[in-house]
């Protein structure tokens, strides 16, 4: 069983393709870089691989378990995403910033239900 499995997955956004048939399988102990040119769908895939995004097509699990059946508490308990364009208004270490990343704020679940 995968940690993270997207298969044949397809991103719209304002009705526009920006991520198409895109798969992807990451094993327990594998480090992957996701590499490409600005606006080849790097930042989309790995905000599908959160639950940020939802797939028109295709499928994302998360440790063999459905991504979109998973609440967003136990999204935020597997996954951490930490966007790097937000600015910090406050003065707080880097260790901390990085941290937020696994936070887990209680909103509506962005993949359709309120929780």
């Amino acid at each position: 069983m995968s940690l993270l499995s997207i298969q044949n997955a397809s991103v719209e956004i304002e009705r526009k393709p920006v991520l198409v048939q895109a798969s992807l399988s990451v094993e327990g102990g594998e480090m992957v870089a996701v590499c490409g040119p600005n606006g080849a769908g790097k930042s989309t895939l790995l905000k599908l691989a959160a639950g940020l995004h939802k797939p028109k097509t295709g499928h994302v699990a998360i440790h063999g378990r459905e991504l979109k059946t998973l609440s967003s508490r136990q999204r935020g308990e597997a996954v951490a995403y930490l966007a790097q364009d937000r600015l910090i208004a406050w003065n707080v270490p880097a260790i901390e910033v990085a941290a937020l990343g696994g936070l887990h704020l209680g909103q509506d679940d962005v993949m359709g239900r309120a929780q």
